[in-house]
This record gives C-alpha cells, structure tokens and sequence, in this order.
C-alpha cells in the first residue's frame, strides 16, 4: 500500500465531514425516530378521530370504520401523514449512511496511518 500524508489527510477530512454531517443530524434523527416510533399510533389516532362523526351519528362500530376510510379528508391526512413518515425514513437512513462513512474513513485512517508508520518513505 503506497501511503503518503495526504492519504491520511484526506481520511481525516472524510471523517471530520462525517462527524459534522451527524451533528447537523442529530435534532432532525431524533424527530425522525419519533415519528416512526409513533406511526401506529398516530394512524389509530387519525382514524378514530374520523371514525367519532361517524358514531355519534349512530351508525355502528364497522360502519363508522368503513366510512371513515372512506372519507377524503382522512385520505389526505393519511397521505400527509405517509409524506412525513418517508421524509422520517430519509433522515433516518442518512444518518446510518453516514455513520458507515464516518467508521470507514475511521478505518482506512487508521491502516494509512499505520502503515505509514511501519512503512515511511
């Protein structure tokens, strides 16, 4: 392996840029897990809260269910509700991504720089 000290340094810029990418992460990723920790819930809210017209106009409890999905205000809420859970998705995924670049670039420092120090030329 042929390693010199700009090998090094450009590891130790990937690896700063990971760290900084995941600071800037951090609010966003816990907002994000959250949400889909929630999503269940927030589903079962969402529909119940349609679903309560319906009842307190009498109509029974599988009714009430059928209507409420059939509802187009509750269509798009659930649709609003699928945005925010991918946009979750995303925030959540970006930051594993970056968290595998941060340990590689960790890694290939650590064999440049050792190599470096076995092997200097």
């Amino acid at each position: 392996m042929n390693v010199d000290h700009e090998e090094i340094r450009k590891w130790q810029k990937a690896m700063c840029q990971a760290r900084q990418k995941l600071q800037r992460l951090v609010a966003e990723v816990g907002h994000a897990r959250q949400v889909i920790e929630m999503d269940g819930d927030r589903r079962k809210r969402l529909l119940a809260r349609y679903k309560k017209g319906y009842l307190d106009q009498g109509l029974s409890n599988a009714d009430a269910d059928t209507q409420a999905r059939a509802d187009d205000d509750y269509g798009k809420d659930l649709d609003e509700w699928a945005e925010s859970l991918e946009a979750a998705f995303t925030v959540r995924d970006d930051w594993t991504a970056t968290q595998a670049k941060l340990e590689a670039a960790r890694s290939l420092h650590s064999v440049a720089r050792d190599t470096l120090r076995s092997h200097p030329e």
